[in-house]
């Protein structure tokens, strides 16, 4: 059994932008709670920074595992170009059909998407460990509901202060009475996890530091998130900031390693955006792109940020509803392809170890 960390790229970067982060959104909530008690609504800049440049930005850097990936084009190159399309027709049929209903769909696969990302994450640190099979069984549970217990919270303790997109996309019943018997489950689950790790390190005198941080990161983000306190911005900074910051690191990594390790698989963009002095491309056309997509909604279905959008090439109309069933969907292709794509460039065999 190594005693060596099971780190993606480096010790430090991986605790800067994969570990770190729901641990300084919580010290940040914590050192001003002042300042969050007494705001709860995400205003403009905030907006534009969380939200823009980050969670939107995120989506888009799977293009450079997939649409920019010569070898992904030639592989899957029919997943690549049919997903967007079904995601579009797909779409307007369920927009069609109920506006909440696409809403709430969209919803769900998003709290899919961000659960399997943790799980996804803490797998990739398990990869190298010397585990009993009900050991790995114990940890993927206890990731696994790190991140599903405060969603079922969530479902059964009343209307929140904040949503996931829009108002009424989650299916809420409120039944707080079963909010104990989930609390004795979830400390169950936990206290099973840590004497399974006592008894590991007992054996093997070695502990998964990065693995039991991202839980641990994972547990208190998505608790004080959504169960503790009942708030849109701090919810916004948890969510959005421990789930794209990573997500774009992982990207960046994976490229980067293969960029050094395989130069002639990789494009010139790749070859450009993942060197050392790449990085600022690398997060500049995420935030264009996103800009772009944000313009779009804000014009022609959101009109919430006027001061940022309203001085672009696109004229402000209010869109009928037999135009928002094509636009709509449209304008969600690029976060569904995301979330589709995603369940399939990791699982990829690959020399690049991510």
């Amino acid at each position: 059994m190594t005693n060596k960390q099971p780190y993606i790229y480096s010790s430090w970067a991986d605790w800067l932008f994969i570990i770190a982060p729901p641990f300084i959104c919580l010290i940040i909530v914590f050192a001003f709670s002042p300042f969050f008690a007494q705001n709860y609504e995400v205003n403009p800049i905030q907006w534009l920074v969380l939200v823009m440049m980050i969670d939107v930005s995120h989506v888009y850097s799977t293009i450079y595992r997939t649409y920019l990936d010569p070898h992904m084009r030639q592989t899957r190159g029919f997943l690549l170009y049919a997903t967007p399309f079904t995601v579009w027709i797909l779409g307007i049929i369920l927009y069609s059909f109920s506006d909440l209903y696409f809403w709430r769909i969209m919803a769900y696969l998003a709290v899919f998407h961000f659960i399997k990302q943790q799980y996804g994450i803490f797998k990739i640190y398990n990869r190298k460990n010397e585990l009993t099979s009900i050991h790995k069984y114990i940890s993927y549970v206890a990731i696994y509901a790190a991140t599903i217990y405060p969603v079922l919270i969530w479902h059964i303790s009343g209307a929140k202060n904040f949503t996931w997109f829009v108002q009424n996309d989650f299916y809420l019943v409120e039944c707080k009475s079963l909010i104990p018997y989930l609390d004795v489950l979830y400390i169950t689950i936990a206290f099973i996890y840590f004497v399974m790790e006592y008894q590991n390190y007992n054996k093997n005198k070695f502990i998964n530091i990065p693995k039991n941080m991202i839980l641990l990161g994972t547990a208190l983000s998505w608790y004080f998130g959504i169960v503790y306190y009942n708030s849109d911005l701090i919810f916004t900074i948890l969510n959005v900031v421990s789930h794209g910051v990573p997500y774009m690191a992982l990207i960046w990594f994976y490229g980067h390693k293969k960029a050094l390790q395989k130069p002639l698989s990789v494009s010139f963009i790749q070859n450009t955006v993942f060197s050392e002095k790449g990085i600022v491309i690398f997060i500049s056309l995420l935030i264009g792109l996103a800009y772009v997509e944000e313009s779009l909604w804000d014009n022609f279905i959101w009109h919430d940020h006027p001061q940022f959008f309203s001085f672009n090439q696109f004229q402000r109309l209010n869109m009928g509803i037999n135009m928002q069933i094509f636009l709509v969907p449209l304008l969600s292709v690029p976060q569904v392809t995301h979330y589709i794509l995603d369940g399939f460039i990791w699982k990829r065999k690959s020399n690049v170890e991510v």
